[in-house]
């Protein structure tokens, strides 16, 4: 007989019925049914929103990305429409941030123009300083040869950052990069051979906005005024741009002279970043009072933008100069046409010549004496400034040219600083020790002054070689470097805790001088030449020189 066996699984599974099942469907179950019914139409209309949705931002992005965004934006966008699932979280995930990154400025700049541009000027300035102090630290550790290569990498670096920031930014930044590119006493050799290009090679803005500015300024169009506008300029400054013209009713040539719109705004702007960096500056990097110095320029700086009172106070220098005999002698201004000088457009009397730091080049002008080219520069400013109290204080190699009978002409009349009397005399004390050479009597009268060195003791060497570095243009002992990336620079070792706001445009000027005299291969001290006018100056109170017509002047 057989027997059946069955395993464990089978004896212990319990066994089942099969019955029919019937789903009973509630009330409320029926409507949630019938939305339900409708999700296939939803999201269709959802997906078709998304993606219209993801084209409008594609075309937002082609307004307002740079061109360097516009075509990442375009593949990451288009990639999102086409790939589903993780690719497409992929994208997303990187499309975001570039969206917030693309769309953030543009937007901001919309609604606080003077945010954006500050934004703009700390994140090219910061990752600049942050480079400068890594370098620094690398080069601690480092052989002499190998220290310098990595400085010189460093410093073609920096240069064209700052060249961008000047050139991109515009406004004060770009008169802030034009004084440095002339420091060739001062600033890296990197920084100059790119910052000096921003004396004449500034990229101009477009003429018709040009055109505007003096058609507005002046109540007339162009066609009245000149037979012709030369629509390429003759020099792109910082706050203007100068285009040649010839007059319509006398045939004369004409420099016109017009602002750019909306600038005095942005250098307020501009003078205002500054200081903030002047003060993080001063307080962990060099040793010398930047904070005064900034001061200085906010309160000079607006006076440029008004070009009724850059005519007066050409035409007031040109009749002080006039009167000694240094004009026409030994240097010429240009006048202003009758009638047409209003507060952003001025037009002058056109002057030929070449720009003063050519004559370098040797090559080109070898019989040219630049002893005497020098000797004509400082009679004029040794008179501006110790007998008239008036001068311009602006003379970097843009604004000086050579004529072909060896005078030199004077442009760009709106920084002139005025002087007051007591300054004027201390100033006539600090010229005629730096002359004789008295490292005691130097020391005095730079103290006098009222700056204020940082030092252990009383150093009558040092503040004479502080007097000659800053108001003489002589060369300094080839030991000493005023460069303030040098280790052996005195700004390294005494800070200058203190310079009077009064001094900055002097210092200024005789520091662009100082650069003048160094790119003309000279070793040629204005000191000197300015002691004759001490005994001339004596106490001699300035006067305001009356107005003369242009047609007088002539």
């Amino acid at each position: 007989m057989k027997q059946h066996i069955k395993c464990i699984s089978c004896q212990f599974r319990p066994t089942t019925k099969h019955y029919p099942t019937t789903i009973v469907l509630t009330e409320k179950d029926q409507v949630e049914k019938k939305k339900g019914g409708k999700k296939t139409k939803r999201s269709f209309v959802e997906k078709l929103l998304k993606f219209t949705g993801k084209v409008v931002l594609l075309a937002l992005f082609q307004t307002l990305a740079s061109k360097q965004t516009k075509k990442k934006v375009s593949y990451i966008t288009i990639g999102s429409l086409l790939f589903q699932g993780p690719r497409q979280v992929i994208i997303e995930a990187t499309w975001r941030p570039l969206l917030f990154v693309t769309l953030a400025p543009p937007v901001v700049r919309s609604f606080d123009p003077s945010l954006y541009r500050t934004l703009q000027f700390w994140s090219r300035v910061i990752p600049i300083y942050i480079g400068y102090k890594i370098t620094q630290r690398e080069a601690q550790a480092l052989p002499e040869e190998e220290k310098r290569l990595l400085w010189e990498k460093r410093h073609e670096w920096g240069s064209e950052k700052v060249y961008k920031l000047c050139t991109e930014l515009r406004g004060f930044y770009l008169k802030d990069g034009q004084f440095l590119g002339t420091r060739a006493d001062f600033m890296p050799a990197a920084w100059i051979r790119r910052l000096k290009t921003l004396q004449d090679e500034v990229p101009p803005v477009p003429f018709r906005d040009i055109q505007r500015t003096i058609e507005t300024s002046l109540k007339r169009p162009l066609v009245e005024l000149f037979e012709w506008v030369d629509p390429i300029p003759l020099a792109s400054a910082t706050i203007a741009q100068v285009h040649c013209a010839r007059m319509k009713t006398s045939g004369q040539l004409v420099a016109v002279k017009a602002q750019y719109a909306d600038q005095e705004r942005l250098c307020r702007l501009d003078l205002s970043n500054l200081y903030r960096l002047a003060l993080f500056l001063q307080k962990h990097d060099l040793k010398f009072d930047l904070v005064s110095v900034v001061e200085e320029f906010q309160n000079q700086i607006p006076l440029e933008f008004d070009f009724e009172r850059e005519a007066q106070m050409m035409q007031r220098i040109s009749n002080n100069l006039s009167r000694a005999g240094i004009i026409p002698d030994r240097v010429v201004i240009p006048y202003v046409v009758e009638n047409l000088v209003c507060r952003k457009v001025i037009v002058m009397n056109f002057i030929q010549g070449i720009k003063i730091d050519r004559l370098a080049v040797t090559e080109d002008f070898p019989n040219i004496d630049r002893i005497a080219v020098l000797e004509n520069i400082a009679m004029a400013y040794g008179h501006m400034l110790l007998v008239d109290g008036l001068f311009h204080a602006d003379p970097h190699p843009g604004n000086l040219i050579f004529l072909q009978d060896g005078r030199i002409g004077i442009f760009d009349f709106g920084q002139v600083k005025e002087l007051e009397d007591e300054l004027r005399a201390r100033l006539c004390e600090l010229f005629e020790a730096l002359a004789r050479g008295d490292k005691k009597d130097i020391a005095n009268a730079f103290c006098s002054l009222g700056i204020q060195v940082e030092q252990n003791e009383y150093s009558e060497e040092l503040l004479s070689l502080y007097a000659a570095g800053l108001f003489d243009t002589c060369a300094l002992p080839r030991e000493i470097e005023i460069n303030p990336f040098s280790e052996t620079s005195p700004l390294k070792t005494s800070r200058i805790r203190f310079f009077p706001s009064s001094l900055f445009m002097i210092l200024r000027a005789m520091q662009l001088l100082r650069a003048l005299v160094s790119a003309l291969g000279c070793d040629f001290s204005f000191a000197r030449v300015f002691a004759s006018f001490v005994t001339t100056s004596g106490k001699k109170v300035s006067t305001d020189s009356e107005w003369i017509t242009s047609s007088s002047s002539k």
